[in-house]
């Protein structure tokens, strides 16, 4: 737990960087949405962190839910007849998020065998009696085979795939940093 000086001084940094209602946005944004279901997110953690020895591996973070949000209501798609894939699913963030939409399956692919295991462990506990289809891989999302029924991705980069980006922002508007959000589809 932070000590409440912590506290203050990061508070009083975010609205000074970000503004009173972006600050709050980014708050429950990083750190409220997933509480009422006990699932904490928020920690960032480093490749060495989390044992991974692979020199792509980059920092597990926690995505925004109120940037994914933004992304898929801007999206004209048929969700229901779609399956969602997320590379480098962490912890399951996106896929949580991606159930409000209704797909027809869910799929996560996540190097780290820790955060692998919490993503089947935060979905379960996410979705409680409802049934959804999906499945999570711990593999090296390289070597990975995309199912062909797969058509909308989530990805924290954009791979030269001959896919067209459907949504693309470049700057987080609450966070303020440049970061790369895109949705892709074949």
């Amino acid at each position: 737990m932070r000590s409440i000086p912590y506290i203050i001084r990061r508070a009083t940094f975010l609205i000074k960087e970000r503004g009173v209602v972006n600050s709050c946005k980014f708050i429950y944004s990083r750190y409220g949405y997933f509480l009422k279901y006990r699932i904490k997110l928020s920690t960032v953690l480093t490749p060495d962190q989390l044992n991974i020895q692979n020199r792509y591996a980059y920092k597990y973070e926690p995505i925004m839910h109120y940037s994914f949000n933004r992304m898929l209501k801007g999206i004209d798609w048929d969700w229901k007849e779609s399956t969602f894939i997320d590379i480098g699913c962490g912890k399951g963030a996106a896929i949580l998020l991606a159930t409000r939409y209704n797909f027809k399956k869910y799929i996560g692919v996540e190097l780290s065998p820790l955060l692998a295991e919490e993503c089947r462990k935060n979905i379960r506990k996410f979705i409680g009696k409802k049934e959804i289809d999906y499945a999570v891989y711990n593999c090296d999302a390289t070597k990975y085979t995309i199912p062909d029924d797969v058509n909308v991705f989530y990805l924290p980069i954009v791979l030269d795939s001959g896919y067209k980006i459907i949504y693309e922002e470049k700057t987080d508007p609450v966070a303020r940093y440049k970061y790369g959000s895109f949705a892709l589809t074949n």
